[in-house]
């Protein structure tokens, strides 16, 4: 019934996540049917102990499962299907968050992939990335949905598809070489990613943009061999927009405009996805304080 709610609501993305969690579900208790009296704290702990040891999710992934479940358990308790005496998240404890080390890319980096030299689709994948990183780490989805008519005067205008949240934002002139590179091209959209009438039904238009995706990631990662960038593999379309942020903390103290070009909703959310950063500041300190300690 919840993730039938999902359905109707438009929401692709969050059914999805809830389809699988019930199938993880189903797998941990070799059941179907899911019956609340499985759903203890000890069943809790057991579908805990199955996600790290037979699915190998790691902790941050572990949780975020766990938190879903959460969520279905609230619901039901609201809903009256559930006695609130019998929530077990109650007695049972979230396991806790592990660090997150996320992966970015330096300025000089996103200077030798714009510079490298590659031709059709490889070359759509990498500008669209660079376009990405320029436009406040807009995410894959709204890349490629930009449209001409979203940039007039120098600035982007769109409404976030995750969030739903507008966005208007100047664009540097690089961004806007990328754009004129692709003016006069067939299709409704600047980047020829998505085919036309794609965005006409919005489960179709999430389906494409997540098939789309993989095949923009497999060459974002071969442009960067190419692009004789470390560690290429572990490069996907999202690192862009970690890239902008990790640069954008490094270049302004005003954390509220950098919380506004991300489309973050609060401040909050932008302070502990900036955290994630913090090793190289950290790592810096330490070499400035330490490093010369051989010297004595």
């Amino acid at each position: 019934a919840f993730i039938e709610k999902l359905s109707r609501r438009d929401q692709y993305w969050e059914r999805r996540k809830y389809a699988t969690l019930l199938n993880k579900l189903q797998e941990c208790f070799a059941s179907e049917v899911i019956e609340w009296s499985q759903l203890t704290p000890g069943g809790l702990e057991d579908f805990e102990d199955y996600l790290r040891e037979v699915r190998e999710n790691n902790p941050n992934t572990t949780r975020k499962e766990l938190s879903r479940l959460r969520r279905v358990v609230t619901q039901a308790v609201k809903d009256g299907a559930l006695d609130m005496d019998k929530d077990p998240f109650v007695r049972y404890d979230l396991p806790k968050r592990a660090p997150v080390v996320r992966r970015r890319l330096r300025r000089e980096e996103i200077a030798a992939l714009e510079a490298v030299e590659l031709e059709g689709e490889m070359a759509v994948a990498r500008d669209a990335f660079i376009f990405s990183f320029y436009a406040g780490g807009m995410r894959a989805g709204d890349v490629f949905q930009v449209r001409p008519e979203n940039i007039r005067e120098g600035r982007l205008r769109y409404t976030m598809m995750k969030t739903g949240q507008p966005v208007d934002l100047p664009l540097p002139a690089a961004a806007l070489t990328i754009v004129e590179r692709y003016a006069g091209a067939d299709g409704p959209f600047v980047f020829p990613i998505l085919p036309a009438g794609s965005d006409s039904d919005p489960v179709k238009l999430r389906r494409r943009i997540s098939s789309a995706n993989v095949g923009i990631n497999r060459r974002i990662k071969e442009a960067c061999k190419l692009a004789g960038i470390r560690e290429p593999d572990e490069v996907s379309f999202h690192v862009a927009r970690h890239s902008f942020a990790d640069f954008a903390r490094k270049h302004t103290s005003d954390l509220y405009a950098v919380s506004k070009a991300l489309g973050h909703k609060d401040l909050g959310t932008t302070e502990r996805y900036l955290s994630t950063f913090d090793r190289e500041a950290t790592d810096k300190l330490a070499n400035d304080l330490w490093g010369d300690d051989d010297d004595e």
